[in-house]
């Protein structure tokens, strides 16, 4: 199976790879994914899936597209088949400057699971330290802040 963007029949460049670059373009010029790919839909750029129901491109699929190796023409590598990636399978959409560039800023912009609350009263230490007869962990929910502390009750 090949990228949208290589012709599954010739291994070359489609008409596809045009859309690629201006993903990589826009994130450089300092778009956010969310902002690609509002602009691809209000542009009606079909996205590059084979699947009949694709209903064109979404952050995830923006995202996907800016980390995947086969940009600059490298073949993955396969834990299936111990088989490291292989620089130049494909013919490359964009340079690597430019796909490195792309990940410093998707890296730099990286948030990450961010927490409930920044109130360092209601983070958890024990967080799945206790456990009950049965396996199950104990969690704390319904934690109250008060003036005169906090209250709270562990349920499973």
């Amino acid at each position: 199976m090949v990228p949208g963007w290589i012709d599954p029949e010739t291994f070359k460049l489609n008409e596809h790879a045009e859309t690629v670059r201006l993903i990589f373009k826009l994130l450089l010029d300092g778009e956010s994914l969310h902002n690609i790919a509002r602009h691809l839909q209000a542009n009606n750029i079909s996205s590059f899936s084979r699947r009949k129901d694709a209903n064109g491109f979404s952050v995830h699929s923006v995202r996907t597209i800016l980390r995947s190796e086969t940009t600059i023409g490298t073949l993955p590598a396969s834990q299936r088949n111990d088989r490291p990636a292989i620089p130049n399978y494909y013919e490359a959409a964009i340079d690597a400057a430019t796909f490195n560039k792309a990940q410093e800023i998707l890296d730099k912009n990286r948030k990450g699971r961010t927490p409930a609350s920044d109130n360092p009263l209601t983070i958890n230490i024990f967080k799945g330290l206790f456990r009950c007869q049965c396996g199950l962990v104990f969690t704390l929910q319904g934690l109250r802040i008060s003036m005169l502390g906090s209250t709270g009750a562990i349920t499973t």
